[in-house]
């Protein structure tokens, strides 16, 4: 118990939430659980005491953990100093065979300095630098000494994890000759999880996340809805194209709960122990099934969605006697949102809610842009205090504030607007 609690002040010093901190304790506390990390080499050059003090934390806890690192900026600097230009190809480095040897002794020099700081932390590790990624040559005239992995040993990594070890691989995989080629990170952490079917998947980098043309960092991303038109977009290029790219194949043959999270080393633990995390959280995204009512085997697990996203109880009958028009549900059963007949038949956002647990998985966003297009024109309120209504206000072109409510609408044109928020203000509450 002792143990137990201190683990918990330790996770409550980097998130500052109890309820969250205790939720993922029980989630990840239970044995066998493992997370797959991968740390950019500029993470390992800049942050490595946060990093490994959050490894330590996260091991202590009882993850079976599972680090994968690159060592881009170290590759560059060995380069440059041996005056050996730098060049990438689709996002891949360009690895002539006068570059590999620099490269590896690069990978190799970062691949020690990790296990340093882990060894200074006093975590138990397992370097496994040789015998993981089996290759051959991806493209040798394209590319040069860059290798397709052919085969993973996952059976060492298992063996290890077993004996409470902290597995920590260098991204250099291996010819059936033993020559050594170089692998991108993103790759080579795409055929650990297929591997070793994770709980948890998370690309620790300097920048925190993926970030949006304004180099800001992207909160969340549904591949399903949002992958086609972010590869389409001018400022996805380059590495992280191909990173987007590889998390896209990655989740793809996985189960729909299986997630990625990138975060930076210093909110490492928040990531994994608060519902909204602290970085870009990719999903593959799930269906917005879409019904014309709300039938009675919906009805309670409904009640749930909302009582728990709002942390309110509903009325008896709120749900039943409504004029509804089309009831969204997340395959998840984690977000829902209700439309209604309003004034005149234009259709009224009655509930739009996300649990707790998803807040911050972009399951919102998914959930409003199937709304949109089912639903071109659309009105609804929301309570002046409402944490939410910053978001409204970006999704409404008209809002109007009356007493305690704001009303939001978009795509209704003057002057049909205004009936309908004043409709708005004047229907019951539904809350207790």
């Amino acid at each position: 118990m002792l143990h137990e609690q201190k683990i918990l002040q330790q996770v409550l010093e980097h998130i500052g939430d109890e309820p969250a901190a205790k939720y993922y304790l029980r989630k990840y506390g239970k044995q066998g659980k493992t997370a797959v990390i991968k740390i950019g080499g500029g993470v390992i050059e800049s942050e490595l005491p946060t990093l490994t003090q959050s490894l330590l934390l996260l091991s202590r806890l009882g993850l079976n953990i599972v680090v994968i690192h690159g060592a881009g900026p170290q590759i560059d600097q060995a380069l440059d100093q041996r005056q050996l230009p730098t060049q990438r190809l689709d996002g891949m480095r360009i690895t002539p065979t006068e570059h590999i040897a620099v490269i590896a002794q690069a990978i190799q020099s970062a691949h020690q300095q990790l296990l340093r700081g882990l060894s200074q932390q006093r975590i138990q590790t397992a370097s496994l630098s040789q015998g993981v990624f089996q290759c051959q040559h991806l493209d040798q005239k394209r590319y040069g000494e860059v290798g397709d992995i052919e085969q993973l040993n996952s059976h060492e990594i298992k063996r290890h994890l077993n004996n409470h070890q902290v597995v920590v691989i260098p991204c250099l995989g291996h010819l059936a000759n033993g020559q050594a080629v170089n692998i991108n990170a993103d790759c080579a952490t795409r055929e650990l999880v297929w591997a070793l079917q994770p709980e948890k998947v998370i690309f620790v980098t300097p920048t925190g996340g993926l970030l949006n043309a304004d180099d800001e960092v992207i909160s969340a991303i549904q591949l399903s809805s949002q992958y086609d038109d972010l590869m389409q977009q001018d400022w996805v290029h380059s590495g992280m194209r191909l990173k987007l790219e590889q998390i896209h194949a990655l989740l793809k043959p996985m189960d729909a709960s299986m997630s990625v999270s990138m975060t930076s080393a210093r909110n490492l633990v928040k990531e994994l122990f608060t519902h909204r995390g602290a970085g870009t959280y990719i999903a593959k995204g799930e269906e917005i099934e879409i019904f014309d009512t709300i039938s009675k085997q919906q009805l309670q697990p409904l009640t749930q969605l909302l009582e728990d996203s709002f942390g309110r109880s509903l009325k008896s009958h709120a749900l039943t006697n409504l004029p509804v028009k089309s009831l969204f549900m997340a395959t998840s059963g984690e977000a829902a949102a209700l439309v209604v007949h309003g004034i005149d038949g234009m259709p009224y956002l009655d509930k739009f809610a996300v649990t707790r647990k998803a807040q911050g998985r972009g399951l919102a966003k998914a959930l409003w842009l199937r709304l949109k297009q089912e639903y071109p024109q659309l009105y609804w309120r929301s309570r002046a205090n409402n944490s939410i209504n910053g978001w409204y206000f970006q999704q409404a072109d008209v809002s109007y504030k009356h007493r305690n409510w704001v009303g939001f609408s978009y795509g209704i044109e003057m002057p049909l607007v205004l009936p309908c928020l004043q409709h708005a203000f004047t229907l019951e509450e539904s809350w207790l």
